[in-house]
């Protein structure tokens, strides 16, 4: 066996070995075991180690440099605000994770200064988590009012204080800054017109009302 690889295979630590495969300091440990046959495989860890704290530092230091203006801050752009109506949930029971169940998206609007239509239909699969969140995967069909489909996905997240929540489930009024409703949205569209929309991520600020939710998106930029 190549007196590096017998090194490597004496030192028992998988990171100290990954660091010394890099190269960062093999000639250093190389010409100090070749120089002493006494040379101990102590001595090599305590080198191994030194090199990646050394490797560490340089990684955490280039953290300080400055980031960049245009990722400095999340920029947004208003798209357009959405009303579903919404059937009652289905609900499927207690599953490994939570408790699942569906609401049929069965009709709505949406409207924004470069798009505006009806929401065609769709479904909300939900997640009841055992903490009381609500994990929501949307997927609906709308179409503008010049006629061009859209497909939106949506994945999202309900969550607050148990009484705010539990009075959500009861259909009572409840000011959308008492909870967190936020979704994730992308789409896709076959007209050229559209085509700007099958590469943007939108994102969702939400209110649960009694009928069905209602959303005001933005486009991030």
């Amino acid at each position: 066996m190549p007196a590096g690889s017998a090194i490597v295979a004496s030192i028992k630590t998988p990171l100290l070995q990954r660091n010394y495969r890099r190269g960062q300091f093999l000639r250093t440990i190389a010409h100090c075991c070749c120089a002493c046959p006494t040379y101990s495989v102590a001595r090599t860890e305590e080198i191994a180690a030194q090199g990646a704290s050394k490797s560490g530092k340089r990684f955490v230091n280039s953290l300080s440099l400055t980031i960049p203006a245009a990722i400095s801050v999340v920029r947004t752009r208003p798209l357009f605000s959405t009303r579903f109506l919404a059937s009652a949930p289905v609900v499927v029971g207690q599953v490994h994770h939570g408790e699942r169940r569906a609401t049929f998206i069965e009709s709505g609007s949406f409207e924004g200064d470069r798009l505006r239509g009806q929401v065609l239909g769709g479904m909300d699969w939900q997640l009841v988590r055992d903490d009381g969140a609500f994990e929501l995967d949307i997927k609906l069909m709308m179409r503008t009012d010049d006629g061009k489909e859209i497909a939106m996905s949506c994945r999202g997240l309900r969550c607050g204080p148990q009484g705010v929540m539990d009075d959500l489930a009861k259909g009572v009024a409840v000011d959308p800054s008492q909870y967190y409703f936020r979704v994730q949205a992308s789409f896709e569209a076959s007209d050229p017109e559209l085509d700007w929309l099958n590469r943007i991520f939108a994102i969702g600020l939400g209110h649960r009302l009694p009928d069905g939710p209602l959303y005001n998106f933005f486009e991030l930029l």
